[in-house]
């Protein structure tokens, strides 16, 4: 039989306590490089913007006089966003011409940013899975670990989501529904047995069998404690905010990486029960 919520509950909790110092270390880490990401990303949008539509603080101000009513305001915010024709008019289809060619330039950031947050995720999501699943008390030891993964479960990543999401144009959500909850296991068997991405994925659904409703049932248990740890954490990081906002941010991104260090430790739990338990009827 396998383990229960309870169970696994407790057991993801003792293992958190036990590697609570390669969690929050690398917890930390990755919350400093998300943040650095985020700060990168937030200063060339705001380049970008102000180039387009000039300095943001005036803009703000004017559009504060607008709100009070204030014409001429409202004239000079036009004449700044390069909005009014030749006759003097506003013309709203220049402002939208000036809106859509900033936003195309600005659609290479948005993917290289995407591709980044992307990456950044899966390495942090690679450790803290190395971490619960080896007893790596040392940062630099599961950071060794870490690397040689990070390819396999990007490419795992990826197939995942295309076998769960490949029917959706045909059959609509519900493969989805069925088939999703059955794959989370495959990064488990990638890293623990070695197997290649397809053959991870394969054995996760073969293993899974029987096991549908537990696996959905568990991991929105656990999705609910993690979010109430998380709220715990981002009230702390908001008091620190209040404080500095670099420190605020930090925190707020740090806190993100415990929640899924917690999911990551409770899904190898709930992965080894089930594995320990198949069900082949």
């Amino acid at each position: 039989m396998t383990d229960s919520l309870g169970t696994l509950l407790r057991n993801t909790w003792r293992v958190f306590c036990e590697r609570k110092v390669p969690i929050l270390v690398g917890s930390l880490l990755f919350g400093v490089i998300f943040y650095g990401v985020h700060l990168y990303a937030q200063t060339e949008v705001d380049s970008y913007v102000s180039g387009t539509f000039g300095d943001l603080e005036r803009m703000e101000e004017l559009a504060e006089r607008i709100e009070d009513g204030d014409q001429e305001a409202f004239m000079e915010m036009m004449n700044t966003l390069g909005a009014v024709g030749q006759d003097g008019v506003p013309n709203p289809e220049l402002l939208e011409e000036k809106a859509e060619t900033m936003f195309k330039s600005m659609l290479p950031l948005f993917a290289v940013g995407f591709l980044g947050a992307l990456i950044i995720s899966i390495i942090a999501s690679t450790y803290f899975l190395v971490v619960a699943m080896y007893r790596q008390d040392s940062v630099t030891a599961a950071l060794k670990r870490t690397p040689k993964l990070i390819l396999p479960m990007l490419g795992l990543t990826i197939w995942t989501v295309l076998r769960s999401f490949v029917w959706v144009p045909f059959v609509g959500i519900i493969l989805v529904i069925i088939i999703g909850p059955r794959l989370v296991l495959s990064s488990i068997i990638l890293v623990h047995e070695g197997k290649g991405v397809f053959e991870s994925t394969r054995l996760s659904y073969e293993r899974t069998k029987g096991h549908w409703g537990k696996i959905v049932g568990n991991l929105f248990v656990a999705s609910l404690v993690a979010m109430l740890i998380a709220c715990v954490c981002l009230f702390v990081a908001g008091l620190a905010g209040m404080a500095s906002f670099a420190l605020g941010g930090i925190l707020v991104a740090t806190t993100q990486n415990i929640a899924t260090a917690y999911g990551t430790i409770f899904l190898v739990q709930l992965g080894q029960t089930v594995f320990a338990h198949p069900n082949n009827r």
